[in-house]
This record gives C-alpha cells, sequence and structure tokens, in this order.
C-alpha cells in the first residue's frame, strides 16, 4: 500500500504554533503538540496537500535535535519514518522539504514559510467544497453503518440500512456488468466476476439510465476484509450499455479504507477515497490519506475525470 508522504524543513522550532510551507508541490502544515519553550519535541503533527490532486496526508514525528547531552539542544529540524521512507525536515538558509525512499533521495524542493493557516485552509476548502455550491446533491452514500463488521451482517442489511429493497428477482439485476476495474490510490482487491443487486435509480433529465448494483465481494486479499459494493452503471433509453464506475467500496484492516460518493444535478459527481490508521502510541484513530476526485457524465453516457 502506497502512501503519499510530504516532508518540510523550517528554520526554528515553535512550540504550539502551527507553521505553513508552501512548496512548487505541497501545502503543509506542522504543530508541535509539546509544551510551549520545549526545543525537542517527541510529538509533531503535520498535515500535507498535493496541489495537483488535493491529496492529503497526516503524520506523526519528531524534533531533530543536537548537542543535547551540552544543555543546548539546537533545533534543525524534524524526521518522520514510514516503513522504508524517511520524511525530513530540515532547518536551512531557506525552508526546503525532502524525501528519501530506501536511503535514496527522491524529492528535495524549497518552499516559503509563512504563519497564515487560512492558506492552507482556503486550500483545502476551495479544492472540492467550493466548486459545488451552486449545485445541488442528488444521491449521496456518506459511510457505512457502524455494525457492518457484525457476524451475522448480510448483503441484504446492507440495504435495508440504505433504505432500498433487495430483491434478487427484480429483472434489473440481469442489466449489471461485472468485472469493473476498482480505481483509487489503493487496490485492496481484484476485479469482482460475480452478480450483483439492483439498489438504485438515479433520476436524471439526460435520457439516461443512472443505475446503482451492489454486490459483497467476500475474498479477502492483502490482509483486507472487503465490505459492500456499489458501482454506478449507465445505459441509455432502451437499457444498452454505456459506462460504468465502482463508486462507494471499503475494506477492514489495520489501516482501513472506504471510497464515498456524491453526485449532483448537473451530472458530476465526486469519489473520496481515504485511509486511516490506528496509532497505538496516542490509542487514537488518524487519517492518513483523503483524495478527491470529480467526474462529469457527459450527454453520451461517457464519465470522464475532471481536472480541478
Amino acid at each position: 500500500m502506497k502512501l503519499y508522504i510530504f516532508i518540510f524543513a523550517i528554520f526554528s522550532c515553535i512550540a504550539n504554533a502551527a507553521t505553513i510551507l508552501e512548496t512548487n508541490t505541497y501545502l503543509i502544515k506542522i504543530d508541535s503538540n509539546c509544551e510551549e519553550g520545549n526545543v525537542a519535541c517527541g510529538d509533531v503533527s503535520y498535515t500535507s496537500i498535493r496541489k495537483s490532486d488535493g491529496v492529503k496526508v497526516h503524520l506523526k514525528g519528531k524534533t531533530l535535535n543536537r548537542d543535547c547531552e551540552k544543555s543546548t539542544c539546537d533545533f534543525y529540524g524534524y524526521i518522520f519514518k514510514n516503513g522504508n521512507n524517511t520524511y525530513t525536515i530540515y532547518s536551512r538558509s531557506s525552508a526546503s522539504l525532502t524525501i528519501e525512499e530506501n536511503g535514496k533521495v527522491v524529492l528535495d524542493e524549497d518552499g516559503v514559510l509563512s504563519s497564515d493557516v487560512s492558506l492552507f485552509d482556503n486550500f483545502k476548502t476551495n479544492k472540492v467544497e467550493d466548486i459545488n455550491l451552486k449545485k445541488h446533491v442528488i444521491y449521496e452514500f456518506k459511510q457505512y453503518p457502524e455494525n457492518i463488521l457484525s457476524e451475522n451482517y448480510s448483503l441484504n442489511d446492507f440495504f435495508k440500512d440504505n433504505g432500498v429493497v433487495y430483491d434478487e428477482d427484480n429483472k434489473l439485476n440481469k442489466l449489471f456488468n461485472a468485472n469493473t476495474m476498482l480505481k483509487g490510490p489503493i487496490k485492496h482487491r481484484k476485479s469482482y466476476k460475480g452478480n450483483a443487486i439492483f439498489f438504485k435509480e438515479i433520476d436524471n433529465n439526460k435520457n439516461l439510465k443512472l443505475l446503482l448494483f451492489s454486490y459483497w465481494d467476500h475474498n479477502d486479499q492483502d490482509a483486507y476484509l472487503n465490505l459492500p459494493t456499489i458501482e454506478l452503471q449507465i445505459f441509455d433509453n432502451n437499457y444498452s450499455f454505456l459506462d460504468k464506475m465502482i463508486i462507494v467500496d471499503g475494506a477492514s484492516a489495520e489501516c482501513p479504507i472506504k471510497k464515498t460518493f456524491k453526485i449532483y444535478d448537473d451530472m458530476s459527481f465526486d469519489i473520496t477515497d481515504t485511509e486511516g490508521c490506528w496509532d497505538m502510541e496516542t490509542d487514537k484513530f488518524i487519517l492518513n490519506m483523503e483524495k478527491h476526485t470529480t467526474y462529469t457524465i457527459n450527454s453520451n453516457g461517457r464519465i470522464q475525470e475532471r481536472a480541478n
């Protein structure tokens, strides 16, 4: 599982004050969670946004200090580790961001520091939410129910929890087009080749049939326990197949993942991919990655990714 990691360097350690670094590629916010006045801190967090696609990362790390045995304990950066990757924040003549994989530097970018947290917050807001202010949501899947991992929970229960009828005899079930590629930053299973149950039709004024189908692929892969899937499949008025995409998906693991969905009346839709991990040190759930992708359905019923 590949995580996107972003590291930066700042001049001096500022405890309990958020600092923003902007490079050509990333916007990053760093916070020291130690008491004010501590030069050495073992609880440092940062949140990064990749400008190109809005991918967000949350990490925990610590400060880098030298001469602590001499009581000076000079601050010169931060360090974060994740497997074979090392993410280092240095204090040089200017702020910089360095990423190493297996000891090899794969990124080294200079940046500009700021204490204006709104630079980070406004970018996060404008990336997805502001684009959709003038649109109306016509269907949304927000989250799986809390009891989804109960031993006796079934696909039928999943339908009930979403207020739809589970009907194995529905004629629309036969329209399901299997073997859909799972798109997104995390691939936790192979394409599903079985049957599905009609879930819902999304009303629209584009002379298209937007049908949702659901299934539960119980074939575990790479230590993941798969959760129910919903696919959007598009047909013309004669029910001839046009296009499809997995819009809701999830898996339970040490770092569970999920894919949620929101469609608008202008025939655009957003898919949000998230992955979170349980931090054993703090006994808290932290978000490692969040990616928003916007798509549009054109007049021919084809799904196209839209550049933000």
